[in-house]
């Protein structure tokens, strides 16, 4: 865990213009502060609510049709409603692409917008949401149907991201919750439903060398502290910092790392495939897997334009630092109500780095030494 002490270190990005659309602060909130023993502070707050949708006309009650063999390219036009809504489309964008087999997988994989859908939970007990956001994964003869949401919010540098969620469904599919910019900046929360239910993998890519063995220290099959088992809803937690990653299971830290902690601004992603290769499994034909959110919470600091940078562009870039009050601090941890942020500390003097375009390593090691 990285401490911070006397003034605080914070990140914000001088090109912010449009900083409100998406950067959702409380009106009570200058910054935030999460617990754990990864704690730190964040200027910036996103709630992502899915529990209780109004369910007008009836739209949530069945699950969208799985995607066939007479729908593979991926064109399908996905559910009606909040997810063609501008509420939902202003913060993720559905993914549609396709990828053909490699030498080690199996099935050619197609995402369609139609395998993401909000599910009615009227009837499930002990549970106040009415509804959740489902992504599927199902298998046909011969590829896989695929879903992916990628987050439009790609200049995120250093986060604490909570995602209230359950799996569930036939062996040989992959859940993927991370933070994205290439395949080797890249902090992976993965559940793998061949897996035992008590087990998740925490990765930082890249996890397999130009040698093509695997990097030790790369990726951990992390054991769940009993009872936990992820056929069963819980929070998982990612806190990304500078040279540390930290995994949470509802507020258990279970894994500390310091490999392959990603240096560039990037994405949340999402996604649920399989490709019949080792890694994923091999689903048996006319079965699915599904992963079930009920919200996500997301604070974070940032560098660089809201839509990121070409991954090409690796100048480096200026830095400027300034300082300014935190007058209203808010704890999003040990609060009454999901969501809802609660005053925690003192006014504090803070330290704002302000980047005119994107923080780089060197920036970062030099904030940092």
């Amino acid at each position: 865990m990285v401490q911070f002490s006397g003034l605080l270190a914070f990140y914000a990005s001088l090109c912010i213009a449009n900083a409100d659309i998406l950067q959702e602060n409380s009106k009570d909130c200058d910054c935030y502060v999460t617990n754990g023993s990864s704690s730190a502070y964040f200027l910036y707050r996103r709630f992502f609510d899915f529990r209780n949708i109004p369910n007008s006309n009836g739209v949530y009650n069945l699950e969208p049709p799985n995607v066939t063999s007479s729908q593979d390219a991926g064109g399908e036009l996905g559910q009606k409603g909040y997810l063609n809504s501008t509420v939902f489309a202003d913060d993720w964008e559905l993914q549609t692409w396709g990828r053909t087999p490699r030498p080690t997988t199996l099935l050619r994989m197609q995402n369609s917008k139609q395998s993401i859908y909000i599910q009615d939970n009227s009837k499930e007990d002990n549970s106040n949401a009415t509804t959740f956001l489902t992504l599927r994964t199902y298998r046909n003869q011969q590829f896989s149907s695929t879903a992916e949401m990628l987050g439009l919010q790609r200049n995120v540098f250093h986060a604490s991201i909570r995602i209230y969620a359950r799996v569930h469904g036939v062996p040989g599919a992959v859940i993927g919750m991370f933070t994205y910019l290439n395949d080797s900046t890249e902090s992976d929360i993965e559940i793998l439903t061949r897996d035992q239910i008590n087990h998740v993998r925490c990765s930082n890519q890249a996890t397999i060398g130009p040698d093509g063995y695997t990097i030790p220290g790369a990726s951990s099959d992390v054991t769940l502290p009993s009872p936990v088992v992820w056929t069963n809803w819980n929070i998982y937690c990612l806190d990304w910092l500078p040279g540390l990653s930290s995994w949470y299971v509802n507020e258990s830290l279970v894994l500390n790392k310091t490999y392959g902690v990603p240096k560039l601004p990037s994405c949340l992603d999402i996604n649920v495939w399989s490709d019949g290769s080792d890694w994923s499994g091999n689903m048996s034909v006319g079965s699915a897997a599904y992963l079930d959110i009920q919200w996500i919470e997301m604070v974070f600091n940032t560098s660089g334009p809201r839509h990121g940078y070409p991954t090409e562009n690796n100048e480096k870039r200026n830095l400027e630092r300034r300082s300014g009050p935190c007058k209203r601090v808010c704890s999003v941890d040990d609060v009454e109500r999901i969501g809802i942020p609660v005053r925690s500390e003192a006014p504090t003097t803070v330290v704002v780095w302000s980047f005119s375009c994107c923080i780089w390593l060197l920036a970062a090691a030099i904030i940092w030494a």
